[in-house]
């Protein structure tokens, strides 16, 4: 046989040993604590320990009430979906916003 014969068409391509990258990596993203993939986890740790004026604290301290979620309702979904509805609606949404300012 010819040392340069190939892999079989139905076996698995075959990998260097202590290849990281790509199979080791998803190797480490398969380990999870609770449903998120352990590097996930780790970036997020991170993050929300930073300290000082990047903080995820002192981001919402500065902004305050001005950044909030917006429940979306069945009447909101319906102003996006009928396009003729949809100028009136932004229009609302502006005088709001203008109000508070």
């Amino acid at each position: 046989m010819d040392k340069t014969a190939a892999a079989s068409i139905a076996g698995k391509a075959p990998t260097a040993p202590g290849r990281f990258w790509p199979e080791g990596w998803w190797r480490v993203m398969e380990i999870r604590i609770g449903i998120i993939p352990l590097p996930v986890f780790i970036v997020m740790g991170i993050l929300i320990s930073v300290e000082g004026a990047n903080s995820a604290a002192a981001l919402g301290k500065a902004l305050g009430q001005s950044v909030r979620p917006i429940p979306l309702g069945s009447e909101l979904l319906a102003s996006f979906s009928d396009r003729s509805k949809r100028p009136a609606f932004l229009r609302q949404w502006q005088n709001a916003i203008g109000a508070k300012q």
